[in-house]
């Protein structure tokens, strides 16, 4: 399932017109709507880090659209 909402466990995706864009696996995510993430190649790193801390997934270096892909739930 898509959707806007942030969610720990969810895939965050930005888009970008005019690169391929981002995802990362979201971990946690605060009342304020900061969220904290695991991802890679995010500069230039090529292992899974926390590298950002808390931030704001919409004032992300990324210019598109923002959406989560959530987990199955059974």
């Amino acid at each position: 399932m898509v959707g806007t909402q942030a969610e720990v466990g969810a895939i965050v995706c930005w888009t970008d017109p005019d690169s391929y864009g981002h995802v990362a696996y979201m971990t946690a995510v605060n009342a304020s709507g900061q969220i904290q993430v695991l991802e890679s190649n995010y500069g230039n790193k090529q292992w899974l880090d926390n590298d950002r801390g808390w931030f704001d997934p919409t004032k992300s270096n990324t210019a598109g659209a923002i959406s989560y892909i959530y987990p199955e739930r059974y």
